[in-house]
C-alpha cells in the first residue's frame, strides 16, 4: 500500500507543469501564474477484480464545444462559459463563473470557475482514467472524490488533489482503507476492511491501528470476521 497512485503530469492551461511525478508515485508541486491545469493522473494499482470502471469522455460537451467555442488557449483547450475581463489585459476574457472546457486529448471539466481557475463545485474527467468530483479551491481539488478505470474509489479530504486527511479508498472491491491520509499515503489511524477474501485474508477480517508512510507500524488489533480479536 506505499504507493497509491503514479502520475505523469498536472498542467495549468498554458501547458506550464503544476504537479509532476518521477513515475514510483513521487508528486512534486510546482509554482504557476497561469490559470487551471490538465490532469494525466493514472492508477498503479494492480487489477485483481473484475471491478471497472468507465470512464468516457463527454461526448454531449464535446458537441457544445463544437457549436461555439468562446476561448480557447495556446495548448488546444476549448472554453464555452461565464467570464470575465482579465485584471493583467482587459483585451482578454477568462472563465469566471460556471464554465465548461474539454482539452485535445478529450480531457474535460464542467464546473465553476474563479479568475480563471477551477474554484468551486467541479468535475473533471481523464477518458480512460480516472475522474475528479467535487469542491475545487484556486485549482486544485479539496473535498470529494477520485474514481480510477480499475475501480478503486477514493471519497474524502485532498490538498492540492492528493489525499489528505480523512477519507476512505476502496481497492477494486478487494478491501478498503478508512482513515488518515498525508500526500497520498495512509498515515495515522486507520483501518482495513476486508471486502472478499483477498490473499491470505477472510471477508469481513478488519486490521485496525496506525500506519506510517502507507504502511503498517507498530501493533494493530485484529477484528476476524466471526467476531474474535
Amino acid at each position: 500500500m506505499a504507493s497509491i497512485i503514479k502520475a505523469n503530469q498536472l498542467q495549468d492551461f498554458g501547458g506550464n507543469s503544476i504537479i509532476t511525478s518521477d513515475g514510483a508515485g513521487n508528486l512534486t508541486t510546482q509554482k504557476t501564474n497561469y490559470p487551471a491545469f490538465e490532469a494525466h493522473l493514472s492508477s498503479s494499482q494492480a487489477l485483481t477484480d473484475n471491478t471497472l470502471i468507465k470512464v468516457e469522455f463527454d461526448k454531449e460537451l464535446e458537441n457544445i464545444l463544437n457549436k461555439k467555442t468562446l476561448l480557447t488557449f495556446a495548448n488546444g483547450c476549448r472554453y464555452t462559459g461565464m467570464t470575465k475581463k482579465d485584471p493583467k489585459d482587459n483585451k482578454k476574457l477568462i472563465p469566471h463563473g460556471l464554465g465548461f472546457a474539454m482539452w485535445p486529448d478529450k480531457q474535460s471539466y464542467k464546473g465553476q470557475y474563479k479568475n480563471g481557475t477551477f474554484d468551486g463545485w467541479g468535475h473533471y474527467t481523464t477518458p480512460g482514467s480516472q475522474e475528479l468530483i467535487g469542491i475545487w479551491k484556486t485549482g486544485f481539488l479539496s473535498k470529494g472524490e477520485m474514481k480510477m478505470k480499475d475501480g478503486q474509489h477514493y471519497v474524502g479530504d485532498f490538498k492540492k488533489s492528493k489525499f489528505h486527511g480523512t477519507g476512505t479508498m476502496n481497492y477494486s472491491g478487494n478491501y478498503k482503507y478508512e482513515g488518515q491520509w498525508k500526500d497520498n499515503i495512509p498515515n495515522g489511524k486507520g483501518k482495513i476492511t476486508y471486502l472478499k477474501d483477498f490473499e491470505e485474508n477472510e471477508k469481513g477480517s478488519v486490521w485496525k491501528g496506525i500506519f506510517k508512510d502507507g504502511q503498517m507500524h507498530g501493533k494493530f488489533e485484529i477484528t476476524f470476521s466471526d467476531g474474535d480479536i
